[in-house]
C-alpha cells in the first residue's frame, strides 16, 4: 500500500492536473471495509474534505474539484465511480512497479 501513497499519490489530482499530490490511502467499501487490496490513494480533500491553509471550501472545491466526503454525487460524476479509480491507481501502480523492479525505462 506504501507505493499507493508514496508514488501515485492523489488520483484525483493526478486526473485533473497530471502530478504528484501527497495522498493518503481511502479503503474502499461495499457495506464494509474491503481491504489493501482496494485503496485508492487521494489527498486530504478528495477524500475527506479538509480544506489547505488559509483557503475555503468553495474555493477548493473550484480549484480541485468535488470532494468524495462533502459532494459525492458530483465527485462520482467528474472522477468516476470506485472501481474506475482503482483500475487507475493500479495502472499507476503497474507502473511504478515495472519501473522499480525493471531498473528504469523499458
Amino acid at each position: 500500500m506504501d507505493i499507493i501513497t508514496r508514488e501515485v499519490g492523489c488520483i484525483c489530482c493526478r486526473m485533473k492536473f497530471g502530478h504528484y499530490v501527497p495522498a493518503e490511502a481511502n479503503h474502499l467499501l461495499n457495506g464494509y471495509r474491503l481491504g489493501h487490496d482496494y485503496v485508492t490513494p487521494e489527498c486530504q480533500w478528495h477524500h475527506v474534505g479538509k480544506t489547505a491553509v488559509g483557503i475555503d471550501a468553495r474555493a477548493m472545491r473550484r480549484t480541485f474539484g468535488p470532494s468524495r466526503k462533502l459532494h459525492k454525487k458530483a465527485f462520482r460524476k467528474e472522477f468516476g465511480s470506485d472501481q474506475s479509480l482503482l483500475a487507475l491507481t493500479n495502472e499507476y501502480v503497474a507502473a511504478f512497479e515495472s519501473k522499480i523492479v525493471g531498473g528504469g525505462n523499458k
